[in-house]
């Protein structure tokens, strides 16, 4: 079957349906970053099926926007004290796992099969999504890119869940997150959708380098910081933001690099 005659919105239409079944499945099966592996799925399986439609630059980075106020909306006055009173154990660990990642992506990148940038940001640690957006902001493949990121990020759960099990004593006691207000919910969502358009502006205009994920991440953080407001990024956003970029990344795949992905998966799953 091939997909290169179906109407433009008979594609979308499709493919929003196909990612949201998928989605729903995944997250009932308890698989990590369902929202976004549900539409990268059904996407590569309309690229292999001869869709040749694409995300527009601007929608991505947009979704680059959501993404980086998601991962600044964790930053506040509070994380930073509590940051503060172990810094040498969070700085020790971060040094090691940054340490171990490099020295095994310039591992691959010297005697695997991948290319240099692709196996730097496949292995990179950090948030999967980001990692995937800046890798291909700097030249790499985002569709190895994406299957290192998320063999790594499975393979990691499953492991966590070992060792904590092994380590804790009895169940984990319940920690119940603080409802924003609703004025402070509305409030926090319009001032992540004003930081996306500008940093989806920045990003049209001046070529930084991931400047759509980097530009809101960093105001967004500021503003958590200031106290004056907290950015919030509401789960309807969030849904939207990963399905643009499951596809963006999805649609790009055809039958070699599918092919590739594949036989470079003892590599992937060695490495994570």
């Amino acid at each position: 079957m091939s997909l290169q005659s179906l109407p433009s919105i008979a594609t979308w239409i499709g493919l929003a349906l196909a990612s949201a079944a998928l989605s729903a499945a995944l997250h009932g099966a308890s698989v990590p970053a369902a929202i976004l592996i549900g539409p990268m799925v059904a996407a590569i399986g309309f690229g292999l099926a001869g869709s040749t439609r694409r995300v527009a630059r601007p929608w991505q980075l947009a979704a680059q926007g959501i993404v980086g106020c998601l991962v600044a909306s964790s930053i506040s006055p509070a994380i930073l004290a509590e940051i503060a009173k172990d810094w040498h154990a969070m700085l020790l660990g971060a040094g090691i796992t940054v340490a171990a990642s490099a020295a095994v992506g310039l591992f691959i990148a010297r005697f695997g099969t991948l290319p240099g940038s692709t196996a730097a940001w496949g292995t990179a640690p950090g948030a999967a999504s980001a990692m995937v957006l800046m890798g291909q902001e700097y030249g790499a493949d985002p569709r190895l890119v994406a299957t290192m990121q998320y063999v790594r990020l499975i393979t990691v759960v499953l492991v966590t869940s070992l060792v904590s099990r092994m380590l804790m004593d009895g169940a984990p006691a319940p920690v119940a997150a603080p409802e924003p207000s609703r004025f402070a919910s509305v409030e926090g969502t319009a001032i992540c959708l004003l930081l996306t358009l500008v940093g989806t502006g920045i990003g049209l205009k001046v070529r930084i380098p991931a400047g759509g994920l980097i530009v809101p991440m960093a105001l967004a953080a500021a503003i958590n910081l200031s106290g004056l407001a907290h950015v919030v990024t509401p789960p309807w956003l969030l849904l939207v933001a990963y399905a643009v970029i499951g596809w963006a990344i999805g649609l790009q795949f055809e039958r070699a690099s599918l092919v590739r992905s594949i036989r470079a998966l003892p590599q992937m799953v060695a490495s994570a």
